[in-house]
C-alpha cells in the first residue's frame, strides 16, 4: 500500500521531541526502516510549528509524579516489555505480578510456583519483541521462565538451578530467547540454554567449570578472560571475600550482552572491561524455512529454541578510567553507547564503535575515554540505579536516600538537566518508557510502590492565533451593541 506523509497539528507535538522528520523513502513499497518509533514520528511537531515551542524546554524529559502502581505483594525489581505496554515485576514472597501500563492495572493475577519460591531479585522480558516469555532470577539461585501469554494465566515453563544459591546476576540474550548468560560467585561466567519442561534443571559444579559432569547439562559455554592469570588472582580474591556476597554486593563479574547478541562485555579487575563474540549454533528447522508469519507465531507461542552449543571468542580488553569496582553495566537501545557505573561515585559513558571493528588482538589493550562522566558533586553520595532514555540523549539516575531523588542528565556533556523529586523513600530500580519519550517509571525502596513519571501537558492557545490573550481570572466584559452583528459581504 502507499505510504502518506503528513505534518500533525501544533497542538500534538507540545509534549514530544522536536526532531525533523525523516526523508520519505525512494523505494515506497519496501521502505527502509527507520530508527525512530512510528508514533514518536507521527507526534513530532511539524517544522512550521516548531517556533511555538519554548526553545528553553526540554520535552523529553519528565517533570512529575502521576501514579502509583502497587497491590499486596512488595515489588522489588521491574521491566518494561519492548512496546511498553507490560511491566513485569518480581515481588519479596516469589510471586510475579504483570501490570497493563495503558490502564495502569493488573493485566494478570499474581503467579507463584507449585511449591513456593525465594524472593525475586531480578525480572526481564526474554525476547526482544513481542514474546510473553519473562525471565525470574530467586534468591535461592533458581532462574524460572513465565509464560505471561497463556490463556490460562501466568505459569512456569522452564527453571533452572544453580549450586548453592550462589548466583549474582543474570543476562538473557537480547536475539534468543533460550540462552541467558549468568555469573555464579567464585566462577566465571557461564551462557546457559533454557529448555521447556516441568522439572528443574540442575546445574552441576562440574558444569561449571566446563567439564558437562556427565550428563546433558544446560550450561553451553564458559566465559574464560585471554588474560588467565589475572583472573585466577581475581577469582581467588573473590572466593576469600565471600561476605560480600552475602551481604548482597557485587565484586565480582558484571555481564552485559549488546543489543545485537553478537558481543557480550564482561568486567574484571581494575577497571577492565573484556569483550568477546558470541556465536551460537542454532537449529535448523526441517523441510521448508518458516516465513515471517511463521516465526512471529512461534514468538507469539513462548517457544524458546535453544541452540545446540555456543562459541565465545575473547576479541579485546578495555582500559578505562574506572579507579573501584564496577557495580553496573548498560547498553542503550540502539547499542550505540554502554554506561558503567561503579564504587567511584561515576557513571561513564563510552561509544562502543570498537565492536565494528574487523579484527582485534585479543590480547591487546584498547583504550577508551569516556564521553561523559556523571556524578552528584553535592552530596557525593552512591549511585543506586540508572538507565538510559529511549533515544539514549539522556541517563536517568536514582541513589538511595530517605527520599525519592532521579537525576536526568544528558549525555553528550554530563550536564544535569532535570531533577525530579517524589516520596520520602529511595529508589531501588528506575526505566525509561521505550516508546513514550517522556515517561519513566521508578521502584520504591520502603513500600516497593512502582512510581509513574510523566510530563505535564500545558496548552498554549497563544499558537492558533496571535490576537488570543490568556488571563489567570474571569475578566467581566461589556458588550457594545453592534459586538456580534453579522454583516452581509458588499
Amino acid at each position: 500500500p502507499p505510504f502518506f506523509f503528513f505534518d500533525p497539528p501544533s497542538y500534538i507535538g507540545l509534549n514530544c521531541t522536536s526532531r525533523p522528520h525523516p526523508a520519505p523513502p525512494k523505494n515506497l513499497l519496501n521502505p527502509p526502516s527507520l530508527s525512530r518509533p512510528f508514533h514518536s514520528r507521527l507526534l513530532s511537531p511539524a517544522p512550521m510549528n516548531r517556533k511555538f515551542l519554548n526553545p528553553f524546554d526540554t520535552p523529553e524529559v519528565p517533570e512529575k509524579m502521576e501514579d502509583l502502581l502497587e497491590d499486596a505483594h512488595k515489588s522489588t525489581c521491574f521491566a518494561f516489555n519492548r512496546q511498553g505496554n507490560l511491566i513485569a515485576a518480581g515481588t519479596t514472597s516469589g510471586h510475579l505480578t504483570v501490570w497493563d501500563f495503558e490502564t495502569h492495572s493488573l493485566a494478570a493475577p499474581p503467579a507463584l510456583p507449585a511449591g513456593g519460591a525465594a524472593e525475586i531479585t531480578a525480572v526481564a522480558f526474554l525476547h526482544p519483541r513481542t514474546g510473553p516469555l519473562v525471565m525470574t532470577v530467586h534468591g535461592d539461585g533458581v532462574v524460572r521462565v513465565w509464560d505471561s501469554g497463556d490463556v490460562e494465566g501466568i505459569r512456569v515453563v522452564a527453571a533452572v538451578r544453580f549450586p548453592n544459591g550462589r548466583l549474582v546476576q543474570v543476562a538473557g540474550h537480547p536475539r534468543c530467547a533460550g540462552v541467558v548468560a549468568c555469573v555464579v560467585q567464585g566462577r566465571p561466567p557461564v551462557l546457559v540454554k533454557l529448555e521447556k519442561g516441568d522439572d528443574v534443571v540442575e546445574v552441576s559444579e562440574e558444569a561449571l567449570e566446563g567439564g558437562g559432569g556427565g550428563s546433558p547439562s544446560p550450561v553451553l559455554a564458559v566465559v574464560r578472560s585471554a588474560y588467565a592469570k589475572g583472573e585466577d588472582a581475581f577469582l581467588e580474591g573473590l572466593a576469600a571475600g565471600e561476605g560480600a556476597f552475602k551481604k548482597g554486593g557485587r565484586d565480582g563479574y558484571v555481564v552485559a550482552f549488546a543489543p545485537d547478541g553478537r558481543h557480550l562485555l564482561r568486567t574484571g579487575p581494575g577497571g577492565r572491561i573484556e569483550v568477546f563474540r558470541v556465536e551460537l549454533d542454532m537449529p535448523q528447522p526441517k523441510g521448508k524455512a518458516p516465513d515471517a508469519a511463521a516465526r512471529r507465531a512461534a514468538v507469539l507461542r513462548g517457544e524458546l529454541r535453544p541452540p545446540r552449543g555456543a562459541k565465545v571468542t575473547p576479541i579485546c580488553a578495555l582500559e578505562t578510567e574506572v579507579r573501584g569496582v564496577i557495580k553496573s553495566l548498560f547498553f542503550s537501545r540502539s547499542g550505540r553507547l554502554f554506561c558503567v557505573g561503579s564504587t567511584d561515585r561515576y557513571l561513564r559513558t563510552y561509544s562502543s564503535g570498537f565492536l565494528s571493528t574487523p579484527s582485534l588482538d585479543p590480547a591487546a589493550f584498547v583504550e577508551s575515554v569516556p564521553l561523559s562522566a556523571i556524578t552528584d558533586k553535592v552530596n557525593r553520595l552512591h549511585w543506586r540505579c540508572a538507565c538510559f532514555s529511549w533515544d539514549g540523549e539522556y541517563i536517568l539516575a536514582g541513589m538511595a536516600g530517605a527520599s525519592t531523588k532521579l537525576l536526568v542528565y544528558r549525555t553528550a556533556d554530563g550536564g544535569l538537566e532535570k531533577t525530579l523529586e517524589g516520596p520520602k523513600e529511595g529508589a531501588m530500580a528506575v526505566a525509561w518508557h521505550p516508546r513514550i519519550n517522556s515517561t519513566v517509571i521508578s521502584l520504591g525502596e520502603r513500600y516497593g510502590g512502582i512510581y509513574v513519571w510523566v510530563r505535564e501537558a500545558t496548552a498554549n492557545w497563544s499558537a492558533f492565533a496571535a490576537h488570543f490573550e490568556e488571563i489567570d481570572e474571569n475578566v467581566e466584559y461589556s458588550e457594545r451593541e453592534d459586538d456580534f452583528d453579522q454583516i452581509a459581504p458588499q
